[in-house]
């Protein structure tokens, strides 16, 4: 059973609970916090990361137009999917967002942060995460270069100040099956 915590800002949360092996909704159940898995927390207003610590298998979280505090705290080691679509960012972690995933969860395997003005760099210890597939880093404020992640499927940093030479954009584009690195979108067949 999947355990969905679904939260449409200025309404009440909703578990959503799944059985994954029938694929259908199940209306009444009693659930424990220990069997949320899923979190995702749309609309405009506030998500306080540090909830995450009291769900303890949380391994998949989706935000989109919130305003995000304690931001350090959303890298949680059960986590495998990380998907954050026009979230602003309450503090000055921004460049060390990246890392705090990178260091505290090893089992990731998808990474989406897409416009929420992330600054810095991004750290070339983002290679040690072994289980990384997909990484979008699009539309943000990232400088430096792109280290190259020899696990990826899927690679997004277009729309960043990213410094890719021919060179580099020959190796990603040869390494990972999926790469937009400006505008365009290339697949490798």
């Amino acid at each position: 059973m999947e355990v969905t915590l679904f939260c449409l800002l200025d309404t009440e949360p909703t578990l959503t609970v799944y059985d994954t092996r029938i694929d259908s909704y199940i209306e009444s159940v009693s659930v424990r916090v220990s069997d949320i898995v899923s979190i995702t927390v749309l609309g405009n207003g506030l998500f306080d990361a540090s909830l995450l610590s009291t769900v303890p298998n949380v391994q998949k979280i989706r935000l989109s137009g919130v305003t995000v505090y304690n931001t350090e705290q959303l890298a949680v080691p059960s986590l495998h999917s990380v998907k954050m679509y026009k979230c602003k960012l309450d503090d000055s972690s921004h460049s060390s967002l990246i890392d705090s995933f990178i260091y505290n969860c090893p089992s990731l395997k998808e990474l989406h942060i897409v416009s929420c003005g992330l600054e810095g760099s991004i750290s070339p210890n983002i290679c040690t995460l072994s289980a990384l597939r997909s990484l979008d880093l699009s539309c943000n404020r990232l400088r430096g270069t792109v280290p190259i992640i020899r696990t990826l499927y899927n690679l997004n940093v277009s729309n960043n100040l990213l410094d890719i030479d021919s060179d580099l954009k020959s190796d990603l584009i040869q390494s990972i099956p999926k790469v937009q690195l400006h505008h365009q979108y290339t697949v490798l067949i």
